[in-house]
């Protein structure tokens, strides 16, 4: 049934909410791009979490909601939009998805005591379109 309605659509065309996305974290999208980066970066050196000293995190919003890095874990919300504790289940490499989100991962020693290596900023530019770059 699906195979015939895909089948019927084809050449047709589509059109999607310009802010759908696929979201391949389980977090806040405005972590996604950062998240990205810092893989980019535990891949190409085949970095443990051991061999870090601090990450710093820079994202394009004010950051001085709470949310943003509290060391108490006790909700879903808690963990989703808190910078310290996704960049340190990354530099674990717990796997993408429902692990991240999990009650015995937020009591995990070590991801706890990595979440101290963590600062983040909020970029404050003075136009939604981001900075002025020279050319």
């Amino acid at each position: 049934m699906v195979s015939q309605h895909i089948t019927e659509n084809l050449g047709k065309s589509w059109l999607f909410n310009y802010r759908m996305h696929f979201k391949p974290y389980p977090s806040c999208s405005m972590w996604h791009t950062q998240l990205d980066c810092f893989y980019e970066i535990l891949n190409k050196y085949n970095l443990t979490h051991d061999e870090i000293e601090s990450v710093h995190v820079t994202a394009m919003v004010p950051l001085d909601h709470p949310l943003y890095g509290n060391k108490d874990l006790n909700e879903i919300c808690d963990a989703q939009f808190n910078a310290r504790y996704l960049f340190s289940v990354a530099a674990h490499r717990v796997k993408i998805g429902i692990d991240w989100l999990d009650p015995e991962t937020f009591k995990n020693p070590s991801i706890i005591k990595f979440m101290d290596k963590v600062t983040w900023e909020g970029s404050h530019w003075p136009s939604p379109s981001g900075p002025v770059l020279p050319l």
